[in-house]
């Protein structure tokens, strides 16, 4: 039988607000057997530690218990993803700080969250990447329309108001599945979230 090799999803995780959409993507792709890997920016583990019940050290270990699942640290820039002749599914980053959109949108990948990000440009491969500020200014929509341009996918994290979703929960699980959408691993949302009009 032809076994066809398993690529990875990268999925970074930069210090802004808004992880816990992290988490569930995390949890969604290996709970579908997905290969993942994951790369923390140093600012988004103490994000982590603020915003959620549990500590980043210890979803991790809980993740390592997957034998789909590797963390890399954020400087490991001989891991494989940094290299283009290494194949993954590409990349989301989640969340994205206007700092790493600036430092991609400008060539500057002096860590391994942008230099996987960069690799997934170069090399056609999809990159998605979830922006957390409000309000943008020129500077910020520049550097967004550059990665745009460069092919990436923008994804602003923008509650469905017109299904009048009560919680934060239900607005996270519907976000992370418009995220399987954009990947490809899904083809279209749960029923629940879907419009189906007056």
């Amino acid at each position: 039988m032809n076994m066809q090799p398993k690529h990875p999803y990268i999925v970074g995780i930069s210090g802004a607000s808004g992880v816990i959409i992290s988490k569930k993507i995390v949890d969604s792709l290996l709970a579908k057997e997905l290969e993942v890997v994951t790369v923390f920016s140093n600012a988004s583990k103490l994000v982590w530690d603020q915003e959620l019940s549990t500590s980043y050290q210890t979803d991790i270990l809980e993740w390592s218990e997957y034998p789909n699942y590797t963390n890399y640290a954020v400087g490991d820039l001989t891991a494989p993803i940094a290299s283009g002749s290494y194949h993954t599914n590409g990349m989301i980053i989640v969340p994205c700080s206007m700092n790493s959109v600036a430092s991609l949108g400008n060539g500057i990948t002096n860590n391994l969250l942008l230099r996987s990000a960069d690799v997934c440009l170069k090399e056609k491969r999809p990159l998605t990447i979830i922006p957390r500020e409000t309000p943008l200014h020129a500077i910020h929509l520049s550097n967004l329309t550059k990665l745009a341009t460069m092919g990436a996918t923008i994804m602003p994290t923008d509650p469905p108001f017109y299904l009048g979703l009560q919680t934060t929960a239900e607005i996270v699980d519907y976000f992370v599945a418009k995220v399987l959408i954009q990947l490809g691993i899904e083809t279209e949302l749960p029923e629940k979230f879907r419009y189906l009009g007056k």
